[in-house]
């Protein structure tokens, strides 16, 4: 019998990590991907509905407390209308992590990085345009200059170069600290656990932890530039680096995942390398692909495909299987750019 419910647009991999806490998870998502179907109980919601449909999906739901990842965040409205118990931060919690102008003044009076943020474009100085409601770097582009933009719907925040990390705390506890795989177009590509960063770099990241004062689960993803970790955002609640930290604590290896994005629309076929991992359990630790469409699943160019996993050797693994997926969903002689992206 369920005895919670995970939310999100995609929920397969939260579900697992609750299958793993000897939970019985009950899913709504927008995909109900065969890997999470064939486990759990899903009910799926259609893009156009997502996410102002969610609450009255609660009806027919167990009266049980929820659970939701990616995305949801910037939409606490819509989480204080589901009539359900929420674990982990509250909904006034989330308000205020994720306005960049309150992270800006808790840096400030802490004395921790963070990059130059504003409402209006610096013209010295290199600029993203961030979309207020984003995740997964969706919405993020470089600013040029004379170029339009709605005040209301986005921000600025100097540009840094570096490596891209996230940080994954249960509350005051850090369980891991990850490399975050991000590509060319800056979206969200994956992790590879651990990354290896100086003990100043920690500090600083428990200093933000406690600064924020977040119960349960919640992610930061900074940016290592001149030797300092300079956030970039909080993600309270699970964040998607969650399980590669789950298989190196139970292995003490290098791990990593990543997204395949899709080059050109496509069906997604019957057969691929992907099958084998369906011979798994869901919450299983060595599944070596998820997230896996169902057969003539329509795939739009620029979508995820599917995810895959690697250990030790991660960067190779992890492009090989990619270019292994690719080849199998028909798009041969494909090269990949940056992290997996295809080009």
């Amino acid at each position: 019998m369920a005895d919670v419910i995970v939310v999100g647009a995609s929920v397969r991999a939260l579900a697992a990590s609750m299958l793993r806490e000897g939970r019985e998870p009950w899913c709504i998502d927008l995909f109900a991907d065969v890997d999470l179907a064939r486990r759990c109980l899903v009910k799926t919601i259609s893009l156009e509905d997502y996410p102002q449909g969610l609450p009255a999906l609660f009806d027919d739901a167990p009266n049980v407390p929820w659970r939701f990842t990616g995305g949801l965040e910037n939409y606490p409205e819509i989480l204080e209308q589901i009539p359900r118990p929420l674990l982990g931060p509250s909904v006034a919690d989330i308000r205020r992590v994720r306005d960049p102008f309150y992270l800006a003044e808790l840096a400030a009076r802490h004395h921790l990085p963070f990059p130059r943020t504003s409402h209006m474009p610096d013209l010295d100085v290199p600029m993203f345009v961030k979309a207020y409601r984003s995740a997964g770097g969706l919405g993020v582009r470089l600013w040029t200059a004379g170029s339009e933009f709605d005040p209301q719907r986005v921000y600025f925040q100097e540009r840094l170069n570096g490596v891209v990390g996230s940080a994954l705390f249960r509350g005051q506890e850090l369980l891991g600290v990850s490399e975050q795989l991000v590509t060319p177009h800056f979206a969200y590509a994956g992790n590879v656990t651990p990354l290896s960063v100086t003990a100043d770099v920690l500090e600083t990241l428990r200093v933000w932890s406690r600064s924020l004062n977040l119960p349960d689960l919640f992610g930061i993803d900074f940016i290592l530039c001149d030797r300092q970790a300079f956030l970039l955002e909080v993600n309270p609640r699970y964040a998607a680096s969650y399980e590669v930290i789950e298989r190196h604590r139970a292995d003490g290896r290098i791990h990593g995942k990543a997204i395949v994005y899709a080059p050109a629309d496509f069906p997604f076929p019957a057969q691929g390398p992907w099958l084998e991992a369906l011979e798994r359990p869901l919450e299983s630790l060595q599944v070596p692909y998820a997230d896996i469409p169902a057969r003539d699943t329509p795939v739009s160019r620029g979508q995820p495909i599917l995810t895959v996993f690697a250990e030790d050797d991660c960067a190779r693994v992890l492009r090989a299987k990619s270019a292994e997926v690719l080849r199998a969903c028909g798009f041969s002689g494909i090269s990949l750019s940056g992290p997996l992206e295809p080009v």
